[in-house]
């Protein structure tokens, strides 16, 4: 849940932490007050002007790859996982399934599913077929840091459209994702990650699962200039 105010139990944590440390006077820099700054934004009653005053956004840092995990030279990374705004079931699936399979006919895929750990309510599908590699099984502590490895060193990331895709943006890679209904999802978020990828020259396209015959004709050129580079992507018009 979004830590929109200060707890009890928050509190108490930083009070243990302190002890703890030895530290005398403190102050909590609590993300309530991100949240507090950018409620008008994300609520559609002002523009990127106000956020544009309040930040600064820069590339994520490209953390290490855990021992033993190896990568294809250039590969897609892939998630789709279930949440209200795109349901797995079979008028999906089987879309999503023929689309993975014919980028992976192209260039590897490398699935960022969440096999065995279930921490939210967001259900991956599982892909399976030629050319499509899975994360290696890992504890739990470490399922997010190998996750943001595998991203910033694709050539580009396809799947649900969320977090993940807009985490892909700022690694600078060119994100692909797909819904079947966007109600109920902020706006605000989508229109955030276009400036941003207006900004920096990365493509970031939201698209209805609805195109998938469309982007079925498009795959052999998208998997071409996507290992071009991001950079040459923008310059075709990709």
């Amino acid at each position: 849940m979004k830590q929109t105010t200060t707890t009890a139990w928050a509190r108490q944590v930083c009070a243990d932490a302190v002890k703890q440390l030895g530290v005398g006077k403190y102050q909590i820099l609590h993300p309530s007050w991100m949240y507090w700054l950018f409620d008008d934004f994300w609520e559609e009653r002002c523009g990127m002007r106000h956020v544009g005053a309040h930040t600064e956004f820069a590339p994520l840092a490209m953390p290490n790859l855990p021992d033993g995990c190896e990568l294809p030279a250039k590969f897609v990374a892939v998630r789709f996982y279930e949440r209200h705004t795109l349901p797995l079931n079979p008028g999906t699936v089987p879309m999503i399934q023929a689309m993975v399979q014919q980028i992976a006919s192209h260039l590897p895929v490398v699935l960022l599913n969440q096999a065995k750990l279930f921490a939210d309510d967001h259900a991956d599908l599982p892909i399976k077929g030629d050319n499509i590699f899975a994360l290696p099984d890992i504890p739990p502590s470490q399922n997010f840091i190998l996750q943001a490895a595998i991203l910033s060193r694709a050539q580009a990331f396809v799947g649900t459209y969320g977090g993940i895709a807009q985490w892909a943006l700022r690694y600078k890679k060119p994100s692909l994702s797909f819904y079947t209904d966007f109600k109920g999802t902020a706006m605000a978020h989508r229109a955030l990650s276009q400036h941003l990828s207006a900004a920096s020259g990365v493509p970031f396209e939201v698209c209805d699962l609805k195109a998938f015959k469309l982007w079925q004709m498009a795959i052999p050129a998208f998997t071409e200039k996507i290992a071009l580079g991001s950079s040459q992507m923008a310059e075709v018009g990709v």
